[in-house]
């Protein structure tokens, strides 16, 4: 587990790269121990996750609010199994990307950056989500807001990657669509075997 000054450390190199400062990545523990202590950013986020697939999948409506903090139907199973999977599998088919892409050498720097990045994308959804969920904007608003908002985070993806990987602007593109596709495979799958 990272010490506090290491969090805060990696947390703030993050914020950097989504300003677009490739000075961010002076912050990170980039060695070993930092690859491994990098997945703690999966135990920090958890719970702001879980509050994500709540707000996401259920709502903040007032029908919702009255029926009491859950409906029995609501199945956290498979939002568990996408999460954990997410932190597992993506490590391993970088493994294959940075071969195919002759950037061995950047990838633990990448997955130390990319697992903290998470904060980061989590710090933007989390709000949004309850914001477009809420009711607080009309319907169509929420929609835009929501899209744009993806786009923010998929746009910091990318250059992260290519900061990072130091590959072209195509090949980061490249990267980060396959980080999609992925987590949704998995999400399909945790769906068809957990409901």
């Amino acid at each position: 587990m990272p010490g506090w000054s290491e969090i805060r450390s990696s947390i703030y190199g993050a914020w950097r790269l989504a300003r677009m400062d490739p000075g961010g990545m002076a912050y990170f523990n980039i060695s070993v121990e930092g690859f491994w202590r990098s997945f703690f950013a999966a135990v920090l986020i958890a719970p702001a996750y879980i509050g994500l697939i709540i707000v996401r999948d259920i709502g903040l409506s007032p029908e919702v609010a009255d029926s009491g903090p859950l409906p029995e139907t609501f199945n956290f199973v498979p939002e568990i199994f996408t999460y954990v999977m997410g932190w597992i599998v993506w490590p391993l088919a970088m493994l294959i990307v940075v071969r195919l892409l002759n950037q061995t050498q950047n990838y633990v720097p990448y997955i130390i950056v990319y697992n903290w990045a998470n904060v980061v994308q989590i710090g933007i959804l989390l709000p949004v989500a309850i914001l477009t969920r809420g009711g607080i904007f009309p319907e169509q608003a929420a929609a835009i807001i929501g899209i744009i908002a993806t786009l923010v985070v998929l746009f910091y993806l990318w250059f992260v990657t290519r900061t990072v990987l130091q590959v072209r602007d195509w090949a980061a593109a490249g990267v980060v669509v396959m980080d999609v596709l992925i987590g949704v495979l998995i999400s399909n799958i945790g769906g068809k075997i957990f409901l």
